[in-house]
């Protein structure tokens, strides 16, 4: 550096040059000293930016369920507001929003404090080499998964908790769709069934471990939208024989699988379901609605979900539908005509 400095002809500028030399030089010196008679694995509260300068790689609690993950610091800075002092930082991380890869960015702080602290015990610390590895091997692609444990959902109130063990599909874009409220990615429009539009913004394997440790998803037992935890997620144990243990003709068990084959393009490619576009989707799910606007609302939704998980609708009493029209009960006709107009 003061070599650098020595190639600067102009007087005066030189002079400044070097005087600023000399001035980081001796307060870094000051620095490193400080930082090597610190005990192992301490720190002090003005010496943080030190081990988690612009580009350091950290880990701290996901702000919803407070499980660890990593960020990546943007900048960092000290402040002081009405609550004191504090180091704050600007950070980021990575997360799928149904079509590509988002960066999402947070602000994190550690509040003033007096004493050496174990880093250890910081709000987040910079992130290790054995941790980055555990992160980035959680990662995965399940979509159909069996899940074991708590999930969380998003209120104005704060966290909730629920009991979610059972079947999960994955499904972000569905997410968004249903909670438009919650939808952080607003500058990422998802593409209804447009299989070109994923991966666009992609990230490098190299940065999975930014990714966070839980992923939107349906609870199929609990019937609610939430994050699931990735660890706790696992593959389906399908029961493969249950259909033939089903008490019904052989020739309807045979119509039934041949339709649902031909509906999900087992048999090599998707016939046409209906003259009219837009029908024959389905959804194992229970049907809700009081009115024939809410059933219309709650039907779409869950026709538009089938599609996307390939699902078959089961009807509870679906014989309704199958009765002839009367002039005596509209509200019953009208019911019908929804399904007629789906």
């Amino acid at each position: 550096m003061r070599d650098m400095g020595g190639a600067v002809e102009e007087p005066t500028t030189k002079d400044a040059l070097v005087t600023l030399l000399d001035f980081v030089i001796q307060r870094f010196d000051a620095v490193q000293k400080q930082l090597g008679e610190l005990p192992a694995g301490t720190i002090a509260w003005p010496l943080l930016w030190h081990i988690m300068p612009t580009e350091t790689e950290i880990e701290g609690p996901h702000d919803l369920h407070e499980h660890l993950m990593a960020y990546k610091v943007d900048s960092w800075q000290y402040t002081m507001d009405d609550r004191g002092r504090a180091f704050v930082i600007k950070a980021h991380y990575f997360q799928w929003s149904g079509s590509s890869f988002q960066k999402v960015s947070v602000t994190r702080k550690i509040p003033e404090f007096r004493d050496l602290r174990p880093i250890s015990s910081l709000e987040f610390w910079p992130l290790s080499s054995a941790r980055k590895e555990a992160l980035h091997e959680q990662f995965g692609s399940l979509t159909y998964c069996n899940y074991n444990g708590s999930f969380y959902t998003r209120m104005f109130t704060g966290a909730t908790r629920l009991s979610g063990t059972g079947r999960v599909m994955v499904d972000v874009t569905g997410f968004r769709k249903a909670n438009p409220n919650l939808d952080v990615w607003a500058d990422d429009i998802y593409r209804d069934n447009d299989p070109s539009s994923a991966g666009r913004g992609g990230i490098d394997s190299c940065q999975y471990h930014l990714l966070p440790p839980s992923i939107h998803g349906f609870s199929l037992k609990a019937k609610r939208w939430g994050e699931f935890l990735i660890e706790n997620l696992g593959p389906v144990k399908w029961a493969e024989t249950s259909f033939e243990h089903l008490v019904i003709p052989e020739a309807y068990r045979r119509v039934i699988r041949c339709l649902v084959d031909v509906h999900t393009g087992v048999l090599g490619s998707q016939l046409v379901n209906d003259v009219v576009a837009g029908k024959g989707e389905g959804l194992i799910l229970a049907l809700h609605g009081t009115t024939v606007t809410a059933l219309e609302k709650k039907l779409s939704d869950v026709l538009e979900l089938a599609t996307s998980w390939k699902a078959v609708l089961l009807i509870d009493e679906a014989d309704i539908f199958l009765e002839k029209r009367s002039q005596s009960n509209i509200e019953r006709n009208a019911l019908v005509g929804v399904f007629l107009r789906r």
